[in-house]
């Protein structure tokens, strides 16, 4: 049997998310609610959904006990946990839709929420239109997110 580390072992905790692109002149963000057991691959998934992209590859870089970068491809960092990257508010991980041709995004940690009910994943607020929206719009970008429901971690 696979070693688990103990914080993975803990109950859920909730992790509020300020996604936004970088190099954007017009404000583009979204606040999101993210289980901090999410793989990075699901996560990825995730940031596509609320901003409207189309699938690519994914690339993370530059956050607590994360090689120097993850990607999609696979291997052992593949299996990487949010809570294992970003442990405290104000940490940032960047997220490169389409790897480093694509397009970055800064995802900090807002903050902490206790274990609590209500969906995994959820767009708690936003502004800008990105990607193929036409206009931001919260209950659109919650019925995308609204497929991760019951996604294993």
């Amino acid at each position: 049997m696979a070693w688990t580390p103990f914080f993975r072992l803990r109950r859920q905790r909730a992790y509020e998310l300020r996604a936004e692109p970088l190099f954007q002149t017009a404000p583009i963000w979204r606040l999101l609610r993210v289980d901090s057991r999410c793989r990075l691959d699901l996560l990825a998934e995730v940031v596509v959904a609320a901003f409207g992209l189309s699938p690519a590859n994914h690339l993370f870089v530059g956050a607590n006990g994360l090689p120097s970068s993850w990607s999609s491809d696979g291997g052992e960092s593949a299996q990487a946990r949010l809570a294992d990257v970003l442990r405290q508010p104000g940490e940032v991980l960047i997220y490169w839709h389409g790897g480093f041709g694509g397009a970055p995004y800064n995802l900090r940690l807002e903050r902490q929420l206790p274990p609590g009910e209500g969906p995994l994943f959820d767009c708690l607020a936003g502004e800008g239109a990105h990607g193929a929206e036409q206009g931001f719009s919260l209950d659109a970008v919650r019925e995308r997110l609204a497929r991760f429901d019951g996604v294993p971690l």
